[in-house]
C-alpha cells in the first residue's frame, strides 16, 4: 500500500482561491468550534461554507467532507512539524519540539475522539506519521551534509524511527488520558532518542 502522503489536488474549472478559501475556513472552525462542540453535536458543513463564502457545491468540488480538509490539515501541519528537528551538537542528539506538538494534539484532542468513532483516526496517524518522516528524513541529510559515511544508518530509517517514536507517544498520551505534562513528555522523548547518531 502506498504512503499516505496527500497533496493539494487539481480541481479542473474551480478556482484554487476557492479551494484555499475552503482550506482556511474549515480550520478556523475546527479551531473555534470542533474542540468545544464536535463531541456535543455535529456542527455541519454550513459554518465552514459560510467562513469561505463558498457554496455546497464549491466545497464539495474541493473536499469530500470536513475530515478530508482535516487531513489537508494534517498534511501541512506534519511538513511544517517536520521542518523543527535539529541537532544538537552540544549533546550529540537530535532536538525536536514535542512540547509544543503535544499542546497542540491536547487542545484537539475532542476531534481526534470523533474521528477515532468514525473510524478515521489511525489512517490520520498514519498520513501524519508519513509526512513528518518525510521532512524528517530531508532534515537528517541536511544535518549530515557532505560529512555522512557509508557506515551512518540511512538518513530514511532514522527518520522512520524518529517519527514512529514521536508518534508512538502521542497515541500512548492519549489514550492514557495526559498523564504527564507537555514538557515531561518532551523530556522523555528526548531519553528515547539518545544515542542515534547523526
Amino acid at each position: 500500500m502506498a504512503a499516505a502522503v496527500l497533496a493539494l489536488p487539481q480541481v479542473t474549472g474551480v478556482s484554487r482561491g476557492a479551494a484555499a478559501a475552503c482550506d482556511r475556513a474549515c480550520l478556523e472552525t475546527i479551531g473555534d468550534q470542533y474542540r468545544a462542540a464536535y463531541v456535543k453535536h455535529d456542527p455541519g458543513l454550513a459554518p465552514i461554507s459560510k467562513r469561505a463564502h463558498v457554496g455546497r457545491s464549491t466545497f464539495y468540488a474541493h473536499f469530500q467532507d470536513r475530515e478530508d480538509v482535516f487531513i489537508r490539515h494534517t498534511v501541512v501541519f506534519g511538513r511544517a512539524l517536520g521542518e523543527q528537528l535539529a541537532w544538537d551538537e552540544a549533546v550529540g542528539t537530535y532536538r525536536f519540539p514535542v512540547g509544543r506538538l503535544f499542546a497542540h494534539v491536547r487542545q484537539m484532542k475532542p476531534l481526534f475522539d470523533s474521528l477515532a468513532r468514525a473510524r478515521k483516526a489511525e489512517f490520520i496517524i498514519k498520513v501524519w506519521q508519513n509526512n513528518v518522516a518525510e521532512v524528517f528524513e530531508q532534515r537528517v541529510l541536511s544535518i549530515r551534509g557532505a560529512g555522512s559515511t557509508a557506515l551512518a544508518v540511512p538518513a530514511t530509517l532514522v527518520a522512520q524511527h524518529l517519527a514512529g517514536t514521536l508518534m508512538t507517544l502521542m497515541v500512548w498520551w492519549m489514550d492514557h488520558h495526559f498523564p504527564l505534562v507537555e514538557h515531561e513528555m518532551e523530556r522523555q522523548f528526548q531519553k528515547l532518542i539518545a544515542g542515534i547518531e547523526r
